[in-house]
C-alpha cells in the first residue's frame, strides 16, 4: 500500500510496521517514520504540505489527498496525520498551530517527571504512622491499578483523603507551595522536552491550558517559577471537609473534560500533551494527541482507539 503526498510518499507494509518509511521527493532520502526524521527533512528541503483528507475504512486502508500550494510557509499545522502507520505530518511537536489555538497539557509525566501531588501524599503518609496505618488496606489495590487502571481514581482519592486528615486547606496550600519550589530546584524532577514544547506554543501565540489532577495552587506556583506565567491552570482544589481537607473537585479522568467545558475553554482543542490513558475523555475531543514518553502498549492502544493522529514525544531516559 502506497500513499503519495505532495513532497514525498509513505510506504506502509500491513505486516511489518517497521517498514513504514518517508521518502522526500527532493533529496530522495528515506527517513524513519518518527517525527525527528520528518522534521529534519522538512527543515533541510523546505518542503511544506497540508493534507486535506485522511479516511480509514473497515479494512485498515487509508486514503489521502494533498494540496500543491508551494506558497505556504514551511511551518504549517497539518489537519490530520497518516493514521494507519502513525506517521506524523510536518509541523508537529512544538510547531505553531495554524492561526493559534488551544493547546492542552497534562502536568505530571509531561512537564514533570515526578508526580507532584503523589509526592505530597507519600510524604504525609510516611511521616505519620496513624495515617499510614489507615492507608495500608488501599496499598495492594494501588498496585493492582497497573492491571485495572479504572481503579486508580477511587484508590487515589482514598489515599488523598487519608493524607489530608487533620489538615486545613490553608496549611495544605502552604505545603503545596513549598513543594512546587522544591520541584523547580530539582531539575531531574522536570521533563525538559515537555517544558520546551509548552514554551514554543506560548511563543507562537497559542493558548496553553494545563489541565491536571494535582492541586491547582501547586501547579500554578510551579508554572510561575518555571517562567510559564502565561499558561492557564485547571486543577483540583483543596476544600474543607470533616476531620480535615480533601480535593473537591478531584480533576481526574472525565472530570478534566467537564472542567474544560465549565471554564469555557473554546474548541477546537488543537493538541493535547499527555502520558496517560486516563485522559482519554479529553483525547477524544482534540485534533492531535502527543504522548510523552509512552510505553509501547499505550502507544498501540491510543492509535487503535483514537480517531485522531497520535504522535510520540520521547524524553530523557530514566525515571
Amino acid at each position: 500500500m502506497e500513499h503519495r503526498l505532495r513532497f514525498g510518499h509513505v510506504r506502509h507494509s500491513p505486516t511489518r510496521r517497521s517498514r513504514c518509511l518517508f521518502r522526500c521527493d527532493r533529496c530522495r532520502k528515506e527517513r524513519p517514520r518518527d517525527v525527528v526524521g520528518l522534521e529534519d527533512c522538512r527543515r533541510t528541503c523546505g518542503a511544506a504540505m497540508r493534507t486535506l483528507q485522511v479516511r480509514a475504512d473497515g479494512v485498515r486502508r487509508t486514503m489521502s489527498r494533498a494540496t500543491d500550494r508551494s506558497d505556504e510557509p514551511a511551518a504549517v499545522r497539518p489537519e490530520v496525520a497518516h493514521a494507519a502507520c502513525g506517521v506524523p505530518e510536518a509541523g508537529q511537536l512544538g510547531e505553531r498551530t495554524a492561526e493559534g489555538g488551544v493547546v492542552l497539557f497534562d502536568l505530571d509525566g509531561v512537564l514533570t517527571r515526578k508526580d507532584t501531588f503523589a509526592t505530597l501524599v507519600t510524604r504525609r503518609l510516611r511521616t505519620s504512622p496513624w495515617r499510614l496505618l489507615l492507608a495500608v488496606p488501599a496499598l495492594p489495590l494501588l498496585a493492582l491499578t497497573v492491571l485495572w487502571p479504572r481503579w486508580r481514581g477511587p484508590v487515589s482519592r482514598y489515599l488523598v483523603r487519608i493524607a489530608l486528615l487533620a489538615a486545613s486547606p490553608e496549611s495544605t496550600r502552604m505545603v503545596t507551595t513549598d513543594l512546587a519550589r522544591e520541584f523547580v530546584a530539582t531539575p531531574q524532577w522536570l521533563n525538559s522536552p515537555g517544558l520546551t514544547a509548552a514554551r514554543r506554543h506560548l511563543d507562537s501565540g497559542d493558548r496553553v491550558v494545563v489541565v491536571t489532577a494535582t492541586e491547582e495552587q501547586l501547579a500554578r506556583t510551579l508554572l510561575d517559577h518555571l517562567g510559564l506565567t502565561a499558561a492557564e491552570v485547571i486543577g483540583s482544589r483543596v476544600a474543607p471537609a470533616a476531620l480535615g481537607a480533601w480535593l473537591r473537585p478531584h480533576n481526574y479522568g472525565g472530570a478534566k473534560y467537564e472542567a474544560l467545558r465549565a471554564r469555557d475553554v473554546p474548541r477546537p482543542w488543537r493538541v493535547m500533551y499527555t502520558d496517560s490513558w486516563a485522559d482519554a475523555p479529553v483525547l477524544r475531543h482534540v485534533e492531535q494527541v502527543v504522548l510523552v514518553r509512552p510505553s509501547p502498549s499505550l502507544l498501540r492502544r491510543a492509535r487503535r482507539r483514537l480517531a485522531v493522529p497520535v504522535v510520540p514525544l520521547p524524553g530523557r531516559s530514566g525515571r
